[in-house]
């Protein structure tokens, strides 16, 4: 929310009347994350999203936590500790799912889901000065939340990992200085 770039996403996403659904999942099989624990540099999916559907609007989007939360800061392009860049990668394909054609929302991850827009919007937005204090930022996040129809029913909206933070059962959109980690 600090940096420019991922807070005009996160605002956008809020103002839209159509809902993002949020929850988390597993999206590896046991024997990728084995491999992974074993030092293979074989793909593991942290998030994953649908096309808006035909009927309601809405898109979602799937976070893996557990793989997230293990592996996210040894692979891509930063050394992400806490899921931002898989966040914001994955609601760049939200902003797509909801506004863009189907051709341009599977764009996202070409040629590969690591080189493709998706991506390099969310590592250039990890990599963004902050431009804004943590309570500012805090208030946009408490407000995008209480204005969005964000489905959901994992969001945490009472016990946030950091003050100003929203989480989804420990993956957050949070006003966070990196700083510290």
């Amino acid at each position: 929310m600090r940096r420019p770039s991922g807070r005009a996403l996160f605002q956008q996403l809020a103002a839209d009347p159509r809902a993002i659904v949020l929850k988390t999942g597993s999206l590896n099989r046991a024997a990728q994350i084995a491999a992974a624990r074993a030092g293979s540099t074989g793909h593991l999916t942290f998030g994953q999203n649908t096309f808006r559907d035909p009927v309601s609007g809405n898109t979602s989007v799937t976070l893996d936590k557990s793989a997230i939360q293990e592996f996210a800061r040894k692979s891509g392009g930063t050394a992400d500790p806490v899921g931002i860049t898989n966040m914001a990668h994955e609601l760049w394909h939200a902003d797509k799912a909801l506004n863009a054609t189907r051709s341009e929302w599977a764009a996202g991850d070409k040629p590969t889901n690591d080189t493709g827009p998706a991506q390099l919007f969310a590592e250039s937005a990890y990599r963004e000065a902050t431009d804004m204090n943590f309570s500012s930022a805090a208030a946009i996040v408490s407000g995008g939340f209480s204005a969005s129809p964000v489905l959901g029913s994992s969001w945490n909206l009472t016990e946030p990992f950091f003050a100003g933070s929203v989480c989804l059962e420990g993956i957050c959109v949070a006003p966070m200085d990196l700083s510290r980690y």
